[in-house]
C-alpha cells in the first residue's frame, strides 16, 4: 500500500506526462539540482560517489557561511590530500517542498559550486532517479520529487587548465587542441574554443 502512494505522489509531482529520456548504456551525465543553501540560491551535483557534502570556498563566501577550523583533509583523484577551508555545520537547505539542515565541507573546487554526497543523502533519504531524470527526497515531514538537470562530464564550454598548468610549470612539452563545435544539423559553428598562453 505505501509502495502505491508512493507512486501516485511520484506520478502527481512529476508530472503524468513526463517519460523516461533514451539514454545511451553508460551515460555519463552528471545530475544538477537548484537549492536554497542558507537561504539563497544556488545550483548542487547529486554525486552517489562522494562520501561527505562539499561546497567551493568562493560558493561558501558568497552564501555567507560560518566556517569552523576542521583537521579533515580531503583527497581527489591524482592529487595529495589537503586539509579542508573549513565546515559549516547546520546549514539550512532547501530542495523543492523539502527542508533540513546539513554539514558542508569547504574545499577548493574547480569545476563545480556545490556537492550533495552520500552523507546527505542518507540524512534526507534522498532517491536518484535518473531515468526520470529527477530525485526523490523522502525523509522529513515534507517529501517531494524535484526535476534535475543533466550534463556530461566535461562541458564543451570548458577548457580545463589545470593539467597543462602542471605540465608548463614543470617544463613537461605541453599541447592545446581547439575544438570546432557544430549544430548536429551541419550548420553553422557555435562555438570556438581557444587557449591562449601568456
Amino acid at each position: 500500500m505505501g509502495a502505491m502512494r508512493l507512486l501516485n505522489a511520484l506520478r502527481g509531482q512529476v508530472g503524468e506526462n513526463l517519460k523516461p529520456k533514451q539514454q545511451k548504456a553508460g551515460s555519463s551525465e552528471l545530475m544538477y539540482v537548484n537549492i536554497r543553501l542558507n537561504g539563497q540560491t544556488t545550483r548542487a551535483m547529486v554525486d552517489t560517489g562522494a562520501t561527505h557534502n562539499f561546497i567551493a570556498d568562493r560558493e561558501a563566501k558568497r552564501l555567507g557561511l560560518i566556517l569552523e577550523k576542521n583537521p579533515s583533509r580531503m583527497k581527489a583523484v591524482n592529487s595529495e590530500a589537503k586539509r579542508i577551508s573549513g565546515l559549516a555545520k547546520g546549514v539550512s537547505i532547501k530542495i523543492g517542498s523539502w527542508s533540513g539542515r546539513t554539514n558542508m565541507m569547504a574545499v577548493p573546487l574547480d569545476d563545480f559550486q556545490v556537492i550533495l554526497g552520500m552523507e546527505f543523502m542518507h540524512a534526507a533519504k534522498l532517491v536518484p532517479m535518473p531515468f526520470l531524470d529527477s530525485i526523490c527526497l523522502m525523509g522529513g515531514d515534507n517529501p517531494c520529487v524535484v526535476s534535475v538537470t543533466r550534463r556530461g562530464t566535461q562541458d564543451p564550454q570548458q577548457l580545463s587548465a589545470l593539467q597543462l598548468k602542471k605540465g608548463v610549470r614543470k617544463g613537461e612539452l605541453t599541447f592545446v587542441a581547439a575544438m570546432k563545435l557544430e549544430t548536429l544539423d551541419g550548420g553553422p559553428v557555435k562555438n570556438l574554443l581557444r587557449w591562449q598562453m601568456s
